[in-house]
């Protein structure tokens, strides 16, 4: 069925796994979507397996450069370090009052440079997906995604109005305090990621092994620390046991950083462990810990 005349177009600023599963539930819901990518591909016949259905979509692919359409709305799923710069290649295309939703890891919204009326919302997701092959889409996993407003803009738009221009099969939460849930998703990313590159384990290990398990909690400890600093709420006094449910809960997972690694691919780490180092200096606060797994992903990252 084509696409309702009034239904919005949402414009996908990235053709990874998570971008394509948003475009998949919005077709279902009879939303136009259009994936941009670094590679022109035209259209593509997709299928998504969900954990409780099954079914086709088609996605549209093109590059920045093959853009024509205004852009009204625009999910963003890049990576981190790849934000700015795919932001800036489409920019010109943005209408003056474009609604943009940033879905990734890392706090790479704060640098987003949009006009004055543009509304920009912030998003983290617990969400799995991956692609079996070229034509197979797999929602492994279904999570919990929390969405909420960045901009002075932003916060005058209804959470109703821009909810319900949002897959409907995702679990969607109107959140008013993102910027603490995306500090929550940085602190956990912070501390198991670049620990899972140094041990080369998946996530279970970095609890079930007693010496690495030490070494958790003191990173957890250090990223505390920066935390309290910057008055983010008790929620980070326990972060260690925050960590080791979600290292139990994904105890067979190889973490982002170690799979990027492994397939010698640029890592998030700048924007992870990077960023609180950062943060930390600016605060006069010694960060050790997170600065020696920063170094040492850095130094087995072939592509960074």
């Amino acid at each position: 069925m084509p696409p309702a005349q009034h239904s919005p177009h949402w414009h996908i600023l990235g053709a990874g796994a998570i971008g394509s599963l948003w475009s998949a539930y919005w077709q279902q819901q009879h939303f136009a979507t259009t994936v941009i990518s670094r590679r022109h591909s035209g259209p593509r016949q997709l299928e998504l397996i969900a954990p409780q259905s099954r079914f086709a979509f088609s996605q549209q692919q093109l590059t920045a450069v093959d853009l024509e359409q205004e852009i009204q709305q625009l999910l963003i799923t890049t990576k981190a370090h790849q934000c700015l710069a795919a932001f800036n290649s489409i920019q010109h295309r943005l209408s003056d009052d474009a609604v943009i939703v940033v879905l990734q890891n890392g706090m790479a919204v704060n640098t987003l440079p949009t006009r004055a009326q543009q509304r920009l919302y912030a998003a983290t997701t617990t969400d799995g997906a991956h692609f079996k092959n070229d034509k197979t889409l797999v929602h492994a996993g279904q999570g919990e995604t929390y969405l909420g407003p960045i901009n002075a803009y932003a916060k005058q738009l209804p959470a109703d109005a821009l909810m319900q221009q949002l897959p409907s099969a995702l679990h969607l939460h109107y959140c008013l305090d993102i910027e603490q849930r995306l500090w929550r998703k940085l602190a956990i990313n912070c501390a198991i990621n670049a620990l899972g590159v140094k041990y080369q384990c998946r996530n279970g290990e970095l609890i079930s092994n007693a010496a690495i398990r030490q070494e958790l909690i003191d990173l957890c400890q250090e990223i505390s620390m920066v935390a309290a600093a910057l008055e983010l709420g008790p929620w980070f006094d326990n972060l260690y046991q925050e960590v080791a449910k979600v290292a139990q809960l994904t105890h067979n997972n190889i973490n982002s950083t170690l799979q990027d690694i492994n397939q010698g691919k640029t890592t998030e780490i700048i924007a992870l462990n990077g960023y609180l180092c950062d943060i930390a200096k600016s605060l006069q606060l010694a960060t050790p810990l997170n600065q020696a797994l920063l170094e040492l992903v850095l130094a087995n990252s072939p592509a960074q």
